[in-house]
């Protein structure tokens, strides 16, 4: 099942009340663990809280067939729910993303459901549930549990595979005018299985079309893409991903350009220093 049900535009579901969609099929197992239309999911509190911040929390959930479910809810203080008057929520922009990514061929999570409550158009409470790609880890966790303990040979030679193919996705994402605005490494899921790597990409509460400002948002996506690169890989590697990304029909100087646009941007919140102990040729870390 892929995500074809949901609503290809971005608009809030409702002006006023609540309202609940969920995943054909899907009912049944998610009211089970609290989540159904006028279940009070506002309130809702189950399973293992993953994270939190002032206006939102995620948990995770286990069903009853074993699968496990990302519920994330949002719930608006006065101001919040001014400002996302008649505008959509971070959660409903996240659902919008998955549909638009899925069309363009990018891997994503399946959506289960989504569903808001809005008084006279003003957003009171939304929330997204989403299922776990078995087996996944996020570009983070691959690079501290996996990545950093290999010879530094299969280092480079697994980072070229996995730059590659997000260098595909991010051609074919860009190209259409889209951008995820919050690319980091956190937001992509790598699954190793039998059939072969996938990248997946997850919450985009900020994604957006930019038909007129493009290059603006190719800078805020690797920006958030460098923010770890610049620990782990070399200027050279940054500069060959950046060519690979543009191809062999940029202008002279293109990559060199991207390069500074993107090094600019990270100047202005230098990202936090990365403590990676790598594996060394002896078998020592360091």
């Amino acid at each position: 099942m892929s995500n074809e049900w949901l609503p290809a535009h971005r608009l809030p579901v409702c002006f006023a009340g609540e309202r609940v969609l969920l995943a054909p099929g899907w009912a049944k197992r998610l009211e089970a663990v609290g989540i159904s239309r006028h279940s009070g999911w506002h309130q809702l509190e189950a399973g293992e809280l993953i994270a939190s911040s002032l206006t939102a929390r995620c948990y995770r959930l286990q069903l009853d067939d074993g699968r496990r479910i990302y519920f994330k809810r949002e719930r608006l203080n006065p101001v919040g729910r001014l400002r996302y008057w008649l505008r959509p929520s971070r959660n409903r922009v996240e659902v919008f993303a998955c549909r638009q990514l899925e069309l363009l061929d990018i891997p994503v999570p399946m959506v289960l459901g989504f569903g808001e409550r809005r008084c006279c158009g003003a957003l009171l409470d939304a929330f997204v549930v989403t299922l776990e790609v078995p087996g996944a880890l996020d570009l983070r966790q691959y690079l501290e549990m996996h990545w950093a303990r290999l010879p530094a040979a299969d280092r480079k030679r697994v980072f070229r595979r996995i730059s590659g193919k997000l260098i595909e996705q991010l051609r074919v994402v860009h190209a259409s005018h889209f951008f995820h605005q919050d690319l980091k490494w956190r937001n992509l899921l790598l699954q190793i299985t039998g059939e072969g790597t996938a990248l997946y990409w997850i919450d985009a509460p900020r994604a957006k079309f930019r038909r007129w400002r493009h290059h603006r948002g190719v800078v805020l996506d690797l920006s958030a893409l460098a923010r770890v690169a610049v620990f782990v890989s070399s200027r050279f590697e940054r500069m060959r991903f950046l060519r690979a990304y543009l191809g062999s029909d940029a202008a002279p100087g293109a990559a060199a350009r991207l390069y500074s646009d993107v090094a600019e941007h990270l100047a202005r919140r230098p990202p936090p220093p990365l403590d990676l102990q790598l594996h060394d040729e002896t078998g020592m870390t360091g």
